[in-house]
């Protein structure tokens, strides 16, 4: 085997983090926790290594997987997930083409925000939120509507529900209908259910409920059942070019 082989060997065999010298990694409590302190995280041969790794045990992390390689690009950071917590066959794999695409224009925008992967899938928003650990409001839904013939994406929180009537309002339209999975795909690029709010050049006007504004952060669609970004509202607002409105229907 290879000097190169080994070592790479060496980086999965257990969980490993580059860390800065000034940083304090050590009160990090678990992985999520682990990479939002110390701003990225990745794995690489050790060769190049020229900051300490750090070893943590199992319990310390809190996973139990015990591979973990993060990678870290241009601001987008991918992580491979397995019951919720990371592993590396998927990060060191390369991405379907959607969520290629998302990945691609979201360092193309400087934007700060990691896509992950889901091994059991997000299906729906209840799921989406308990694979991600978030509350069901911070989920975003990615509604795709054709108003008299124009297509209009619709971002609306995971716990409410659009209202078609304020949707047409909006969208100047008399009407806003559900696209079907084959109009949805032809509108955004994306397959029904995996529709990422950006980048939809087809589309004609995307709309943001106003109640997804009061979340510091965000996680959408990424171009796959088992892909999601996470991101600042912020940002999915600038992104997405939308356009607050009150898209959803009185909370019963």
């Amino acid at each position: 085997m290879s000097r190169r082989n080994e070592e790479l060997c060496a980086v999965r065999a257990r969980p490993l983090v580059v860390r800065d010298r000034e940083l304090d990694a050590l009160s990090a409590i678990g992985i999520r926790a682990l990479a939002d302190e110390l701003g990225f995280t990745r794995a690489e041969l050790l060769s190049r290594l020229r900051d300490p790794l750090v070893h943590f045990p199992e319990p310390r992390l809190g996973f139990r997987d015990p591979q973990l390689f993060a990678l870290h690009l241009a601001g987008v950071q991918r992580w491979g997930r397995s019951e919720g917590f990371a592993y590396p066959a998927n990060v060191i794999g390369a991405w379907p083409e959607a969520v290629e695409r998302v990945s691609v224009f979201l360092r193309q925008t400087g934007a700060e925000a990691r896509i992950e992967e889901f091994a059991a899938g997000t299906p729906t928003a209840v799921d989406a939120a308990r694979a991600a650990g978030c509350k069901l409001g911070q989920i975003v839904k990615s509604l795709v509507f054709d108003c008299d013939g124009r297509w209009v994406v619709v971002l609306v929180p995971g716990d409410r529900r659009a209202d078609r009537r304020k949707i047409a309002a909006a969208a100047g339209a008399s009407r806003a209908r559900i696209a079907s999975p084959e109009q949805v795909e032809s509108a955004t690029g994306f397959a029904a259910g995996a529709v990422a709010p950006f980048p939809l050049p087809r589309v004609d006007r995307v709309f943001v409920d106003h109640a997804l504004l009061a979340h510091k952060r965000v996680w959408v669609g990424a171009g796959s059942p088992s892909h999601m970004a996470v991101l600042s509202s912020a940002d999915l607002v600038r992104l997405a070019r939308a356009q607050p409105m009150d898209a959803v229907e009185a909370a019963t």
